[in-house]
């Protein structure tokens, strides 16, 4: 049904006060969620859209609702234009809603399902694009929480990123004054040794915080010449390197077989830092070893290497803040439950 002339200029009135409130509302999510990251270029663009927004409603205050009024194709092109510039996904839906309801008081729903699905592909376009592995909310965590010491790159492999991706998340941190330490965990070095390669090495000795190396070998085998020589690259550029090795079942679940993976580390200069029990998942069950046998074979290893060679018997427990270690040193295991006679 068509709208007379006083309800089509009563709907005009409430999309004219949505622009300003939503567009307000925008701003604020802007300056409240980009903290240091915050583009200035979006924070101006939207305080220009906000002025533009507040000065139609004046003028339609004051003089009349035809002598200013702002036509829906500039607030598609501000959607767009704010879509390009703002680092917020909050701020940008703000402006959204006001073109989406913009559109309803006008009846043309073909054009809002349209807006709604571009709106929607360009986001996510927008967010892989810039932010692909969720950087942007961490650094803002990062940033604002001055108890965080040591940045951790693991869960997944961080050597599976390219140099410049890399790059580009560490350039990020040195503006963060409270990080003194970045840690990264990788088994890539183990098993393609050949890329810890000169861009690699040139982005770790640009690093501006000490850096530690967790690596992951499961057996003395996989210490092989590629992997000292790579370690050695890495100790050149500065890194610490540590070891973690997961406790499997007809692997290394043998005093002589953890002894051996030991002494080859030592031989490429990496510390062993922890012996993982197994998490159980799924599909895995064969490869466990009870922990009473590791306890066992923990305190006969602490016989035969130096305590530097000894690493510390830990478990992942669900829920935990911090890994729980089982076993860390020789007295722990010898008078633990009587497990060692």
């Amino acid at each position: 049904m068509a709208l007379d002339s006083t309800e089509r200029l009563y709907l005009e009135r409430q999309v004219t006060l949505a622009r300003v409130i939503l567009g307000a509302l925008a701003l604020v999510a802007l300056i409240e969620t980009g903290g240091v990251h915050a583009r200035r270029s979006a924070i101006i663009f939207l305080a220009i859209y906000l002025g533009l927004s507040l000065g139609a409603v004046v003028v339609g205050r004051f003089f009349g609702e035809e002598r200013f009024r702002i036509p829906l194709t500039a607030d598609f092109l501000a959607l767009g234009a704010f879509l390009y510039l703002t680092p917020s996904v909050s701020a940008f839906w703000f402006l959204f809603l006001f073109v989406v309801f913009s559109l309803a008081t006008r009846g043309n729903e073909r054009a809002m399902f349209v807006l709604v699905a571009a709106a929607t592909a360009g986001i996510l376009a927008r967010v892989a694009w810039e932010n692909p592995f969720g950087w942007q909310s961490a650094l803002q965590a990062i940033t604002a929480d001055p108890s965080i010491e040591e940045i951790i790159l693991s869960g997944g492999d961080p050597l599976s990123l390219t140099d410049a991706r890399l790059g580009q998340l560490t350039d990020a941190l040195r503006a963060v004054p409270h990080i003194r330490r970045l840690r990264l965990h990788t088994r890539t070095p183990i098993v393609l040794p050949e890329r810890v390669d000169s861009g690699f090495l040139s982005w770790l000795e640009a690093l501006p915080w000490p850096t530690v190396m967790v690596l992951h070998a499961n057996h003395a085998n996989e210490i092989d010449a590629g992997v000292r020589a790579a370690a050695s690259r890495l100790r050149t550029a500065g890194a610490t390197l540590l070891n973690q090795s997961v406790l499997l079942g007809g692997i290394n679940d043998s005093v002589v077989a953890l002894e051996a993976l030991s002494q080859a580390l030592w031989s490429a200069q990496v510390l062993p830092y922890y012996l993982h029990l197994l998490d159980r998942v799924r599909g895995t069950a064969h490869w466990e070893v009870p922990e009473s046998h590791a306890r066992v074979m923990m305190a006969r290893l602490a016989s035969r290497l130096p305590g530097y060679l000894l690493p510390r018997l830990v478990r992942e427990s669900a829920g935990a803040p911090a890994k729980t270690i089982v076993a860390s040193a020789p007295w722990d295991v010898l008078h633990s439950s009587g497990q060692f006679e």
